[in-house]
């Protein structure tokens, strides 16, 4: 049988406002994971169906970017492209993340393309001419920054 709470003494009291923070809190958690969760996988599938904005090999997008960062940035930032270069690096960068470099072998400038996972970059080799795909975020260091890349071919 259950009390009212006037009819309820103090440590009744305090260990039903545990009960009730706890449900809560825990119910927070649980929408707060799957929240972020859902949002990523959401955001990983509109990744993979939208189509490219534009195409562009990866000397023409460097070019572009040293010629005039502000033009570029108009043109390319936060936009879904496609990016045609040869590969001169498979790695992993400082923070644990996955990428491809596109540029010419004696050359400074590049592109760098991260990936999520490391599991599309298991057959990409030096020298290779690729086609990737993802999200322009901008240029600095000499490189410009694709994120949520993905291998068309």
């Amino acid at each position: 049988m259950t009390k009212e709470w006037k009819d309820m003494d103090p440590k009744e009291k305090e260990q039903s406002i545990k009960a009730i923070a706890f449900v809560i809190i825990f119910g927070f958690i649980l929408l707060l994971f799957f929240g972020v969760f859902n949002s990523d996988k959401a955001s990983e599938n509109n990744q993979q169906i939208e189509t490219p904005s534009l195409s562009v090999n990866a000397g023409q997008l460097i070019q572009d970017y040293l010629s005039n960062q502000i033009n570029a940035n108009e043109k390319y930032q936060n936009k879904i492209i496609s990016i045609g270069g040869i590969i001169y690096e498979v790695g992993e960068d400082w923070s644990g993340g996955n990428y491809v470099m596109l540029r010419k072998e004696y050359e400074y400038n590049g592109v760098q393309c991260e990936f999520d996972t490391p599991e599309e970059l298991t057959n990409l080799h030096k020298g290779q001419y690729i086609t990737l795909k993802g999200k322009v975020i901008g240029f600095t260091n000499g490189l410009v920054l694709i994120d949520d890349c993905s291998v068309v071919n």
